[in-house]
């Protein structure tokens, strides 16, 4: 009785003892932990184990009333030896912690954009339409935005449908192009990105139908324009193209142009004269060959002569670069064209 009277005189003082707290790892742990993790792995290890236990429910709240613990006797050897098994978790918590501790990859818009593979004209304009957003493209041309979009809309521009199975050569050019210059500046990034401008593009006739694009804002005037051309080129898989290039700066001489010797003649003739016979070898815009040419019955009458448009390039090493190519599994042909772009026909 004496007894029973004790245990309940004891009761009140366990209700008012305190929630016991959580277990703090053992020092063993976190120890062994920083000298084969390091500082940060055991803040991160620290950081997953949880907080404080809060206190518990009133014992009138719980479904069994409290009591008398059952006898542990015999409960620690079934866990073994402590202090090895700590030991033994410590590689993994240093896992653990690595793992929390990793940064995140993030996205990489350029890189995901680059790795996509068209395989429709539409999903061919879609990617050069995106290029805008990366920074690779411009529009050059008047109506080059206008029907690119449509394009990557699946609409018909003029007579060229996008829904034929044949890729347009003039998205395959550009795309070519494009990618050129998002792997160089992937190269690297420390550099500002360098663009293609996309001029004009369909206009109808053959070959600006979809099978050609001028491409703009190269140094036509300077010294660098050849090597961008040459870069341009490069960029390009081997097959065949022709190429147009402009009566300015490293490319073709304006004085060989057929029309400008033409009308040299006329001025020297004089009002009512004949002009002379033009009988040097001359360039003529979109033709890849030279001509002569002489004057009858009130109109000029123009010969094909000896000797390629090529030829007369002034870079040499523009030359040199395109002969190399042509020995490579390219076809390229190159003529005089209109000033301030390359045209590139593909085929």
């Amino acid at each position: 009785m004496r007894r029973r009277t004790a245990e309940r005189e004891r009761q009140p003082e366990r209700e008012d003892e305190a929630p016991a707290t959580a277990v703090a790892p053992p020092a063993a742990v976190i120890t062994r932990l920083q000298q084969t993790a390091g500082n940060h792995a055991v803040a991160a290890f620290l950081t997953r184990q949880p907080a404080e236990a809060t206190a518990g429910p009133a014992p009138g709240e719980l479904d069994t009333e409290p009591h008398e613990g059952g006898d542990a006797s015999g409960l620690l050897a079934l866990l073994g030896p402590q202090e090895d098994s700590t030991f033994d978790a410590v590689p993994e918590l240093a896992d653990q912690a690595d793992q929390a501790a990793a940064p995140q990859l993030e996205a990489d818009p350029v890189a995901d954009w680059m790795a996509k593979a068209p395989t429709t004209n539409a999903e061919y304009a879609q990617w050069i339409v995106d290029g805008v957003t990366h920074g690779f493209v411009l529009w050059t041309g008047k109506d080059s935005k206008a029907q690119m979009e449509k394009l990557a809309a699946g609409e018909k521009v003029g007579s060229t449908d996008p829904s034929k199975a044949e890729i347009l050569g003039a998205l395959k050019t550009i795309r070519a192009l494009v990618s050129a210059k998002a792997t160089k500046w992937t190269g690297d990034k420390t550099k500002a990105k360098e663009t293609i401008g996309v001029g004009s593009f369909i206009r109808g006739a053959s070959p600006h139908d979809g099978r050609a694009i001028d491409i703009n804002k190269l140094d036509w005037t300077g010294t660098n324009g050849p090597v961008q051309v040459e870069e341009a080129l490069r960029a390009l898989p081997a097959g065949s193209y022709g190429i147009g290039l402009p009566f300015q700066g490293q490319f073709f001489p304006k004085d060989e142009w057929l029309d400008e010797r033409k009308k040299a003649a006329v001025a020297a003739a004089g009002e009512g004269g004949t002009p002379a016979a033009i009988t040097e070898a001359s360039l003529q815009k979109w033709v890849g060959t030279r001509y002569t040419a002489t004057y009858a019955d009130g109109k000029w009458v123009d010969a094909k002569t000896s000797g390629q448009a090529i030829d007369r390039l002034k870079s040499a090493t523009l030359k040199a670069a395109i002969t190399e190519l042509n020995g490579k599994g390219y076809k390229i042909y190159v003529f005089p064209d209109n000033d301030n772009h390359i045209h590139i026909q593909n085929p």
